[in-house]
């Protein structure tokens, strides 16, 4: 088994990064007190299925995408980041992969809102599931 997630995250971070133009860390940042970047995108779990015969492996990974903003008073900038960043869905192969990856789809699994205390500040998280399948 390959760790297709060495593959899969570097480039969905560049995507990300391109999409939306917010700071992108691929994976929870250890932050002293006050530092954090906000609004941010936040790739916080990953988890890879493997399948296929044992010369033409397929994975399916199930990524969980969080936006984060704090200090909002209105919504329509997190929603503009969350469509920013699900405008890679709507392309069939949102960007390659290191050769001989390739990405065969990218669907949405689930979308929705969240407000959570980092900081002892509140912040609102769009969440966000996607699923790609790799050859």
């Amino acid at each position: 088994m390959k760790d297709i997630r060495s593959i899969l995250i570097p480039a969905l971070t560049t995507a990300l990064t391109t999409a939306t133009g917010r700071k992108v860390y691929d994976s929870m940042p250890i932050q002293l007190f006050g530092t954090a970047i906000y609004p941010c995108i936040n790739i916080a779990d990953v988890f890879v299925e493997e399948d296929g015969s044992k010369n033409s492996y397929q994975y399916r990974a199930n990524i969980l995408i969080e936006v984060v903003h704090k200090g909002l008073q209105s919504l329509t900038s997190l929603y503009t980041d969350m469509d920013n960043v699900l405008s890679i869905v709507n392309n069939g192969v949102p960007f390659a992969l290191a050769s001989p990856y390739k990405i065969m789809d990218c669907t949405l699994n689930t979308t929705t809102t969240t407000k959570a205390t980092t900081d002892k500040v509140l912040v609102d998280i769009g969440i966000i599931r996607l699923i790609f399948r790799i050859q």
